[in-house]
């Protein structure tokens, strides 16, 4: 096992709106994440969905080359493109995919060592690379890496940063690779209903980093550990949920989050005071039993910050 990962602050500041907003929940929100696994050497299993490199067609046909993409659908959509690239791994250019298209017939740039399937949503952007001039060293054994540091080929990606982007890389054989980037989303109940007869609660999320078409619902049981998380036609996160509280499943339930907002608001927070956090996140943390081997990764970083605020004036204030 790797060194484990201890969180905490110390703040010597009052509550926020927003912790008043969570008191006001019916759960905890826990780890957000995605499994994979290699399955064989052109296999791979992100997030639940299959990417076979022996179902990205490649064949010649006179003068031309012809992909085949008919067994990718669940990859493409708006906006993917197919991408060549030279022995340096340099661009050589893109085109555009159609929209109900799966066959395409291109003469390739001069150069192109290999050829690579790009497709970017609002959170999540993959390309899956494959090799299309001879490779010498082709016993090349699968590798995984998330930030740059290596794992095991199967295991599970703790999503930590809303703000910097994740990057997770698979060599599957000298010939394919996967590259994915993404970040952990930020998404909050808008709404949640229930009634004292039911056991299950109808919540509409939101995704903060959107500004239209940001919403969904679902039925949501109280014995259910995670959701599913809406929006990416690309993958599907799951967000681990814990319900405390007390005698949920007889209670009612009616909470708006512009409700809370608004009775939440005590007008300006002051900040002024002392402020120490502590940190020590872990670098890797893998584990494994008779039903279930994970693998959990994230930056190392240890540190303590202490900053002072005070009033030096009515304008003006101070920052140690």
């Amino acid at each position: 096992m790797k060194k484990l990962v201890l969180f905490f602050s110390l703040i010597g500041l009052g509550l926020p709106t927003l912790a008043k907003i969570d008191g006001q929940l019916p759960f905890l929100y826990l780890n957000q994440y995605f499994t994979y696994s290699i399955a064989t050497s052109s296999e791979i299993i992100i997030a639940e969905k299959s990417f076979d490199f022996k179902n990205f067609g490649i064949s010649n046909e006179d003068n031309n080359t012809v992909f085949n993409l008919e067994s990718l659908n669940q990859w493409l959509i708006p906006g993917s493109k197919l991408g060549f690239k030279n022995k340096e791994n340099m661009s050589l250019g893109r085109i555009s995919l159609t929209k109900g298209k799966s066959s395409y017939r291109v003469q390739l740039p001069q150069g192109t060592a290999s050829v690579c399937l790009f497709a970017s949503s609002a959170f999540s952007d993959f390309q899956f690379c494959k090799s299309i001039s001879s490779v010498e060293n082709t016993t090349l054994r699968p590798k995984v890496s998330v930030n740059g540091e290596l794992v095991d080929n199967a295991g599970t990606v703790v999503l930590k940063d809303k703000e910097e982007s994740l990057i997770f890389s698979a060599v599957l054989s000298a010939e394919s690779s996967v590259l994915l980037k993404t970040k952990k989303r930020n998404v909050l109940p808008s709404t949640i209903t229930k009634s004292a007869a039911d056991n299950f609660l109808t919540i509409q999320f939101a995704d903060q980093n959107l500004n239209v078409n940001n919403t969904w619902t679902e039925k949501i049981d109280v014995d259910q550990s995670y959701i599913v998380l809406q929006l990416d036609p690309l993958i599907s996160m799951r967000q681990d949920l814990y319900f405390n509280k007390p005698n949920l499943k007889t209670s009612a339930w009616n909470y708006s989050s512009s409700q809370a907002l608004k009775s939440g608001f005590a007008g300006k927070i002051d900040e002024d005071g002392l402020v120490t956090e502590v940190f020590g996140i872990y670098s890797g943390l893998k584990g494994e039993s008779s039903t279930v081997k994970v693998s959990l990764n994230s930056d190392l970083g240890k540190c303590v910050r202490s900053t002072y605020k005070w009033p030096m004036n009515a304008k003006t204030r101070g920052i140690l």
